[in-house]
């Protein structure tokens, strides 16, 4: 059995915000929108679905045929040739990639700050309401290993795409206002 071992490493090139937070560290954290951590201590981002859902964007923009798992009710896949159903899973069909969180290298005490957000109500010209986030800072490192098991001759470009798209969209939370952006190296092991 073929089996292709990448290492990413990505640096924060700008604020991120985790997004999908337990709900029990909500209720721990004195902000309204913690950033996601380890019991260790690390911050991690969940990366495979941000994979899968910017390769479905971008696949299905250029005219392939895959499956949209990201849609409400969506079905366990039918289609035995979509090529992220295969590489990533679906509903009740596991895939050939095993996906790591993106987990940064330094503690969340060194890499995140609180931060103060506003929501101005143009009518009156004045603060209506405001919440507390966390956030990671600038040049923070994360890593993740990816194994894809049974290696196909376009998983790696599949990868390599799906980064190249998040470095442009961004990931985690607020990409619309610019956080997110990250610079992303990956390493073939074999």
């Amino acid at each position: 059995m073929k089996m292709k071992i990448l290492e990413i490493t990505g640096k924060t090139l700008s604020p991120l915000y985790t997004g999908e937070v337990r709900e029990e560290e909500k209720k721990m954290a004195r902000v309204n929108f913690p950033v996601r951590k380890t019991a260790s201590g690390k911050a991690i981002i969940q990366f495979k679905g941000a994979l899968r859902g910017t390769l479905e964007r971008v696949l299905k923009e250029k005219g392939e045929n895959v499956c949209d798992t990201g849609r409400s009710r969506a079905r366990p896949c039918a289609n035995s040739n979509c090529a992220l159903c295969s590489l990533f899973g679906s509903m009740g069909r596991k895939g050939r990639a095993t996906v790591d969180f993106l987990m940064s290298e330094e503690d969340v005490k060194q890499i995140v700050r609180q931060s103060a957000h506003t929501r101005i109500d143009r009518n009156a010209g004045s603060v209506s309401d405001s919440f507390t986030g966390e956030e990671v800072i600038e040049n923070s490192t994360f890593k993740a290993t990816i194994l894809i098991h049974e290696e196909q001759s376009k998983d790696v470009d599949l990868i390599k795409l799906a980064l190249s798209e998040i470095e442009k969209e961004g990931i985690g939370g607020w990409t619309n206002k610019g956080y997110g952006r990250m610079k992303f190296e990956i390493k073939e092991l074999n």
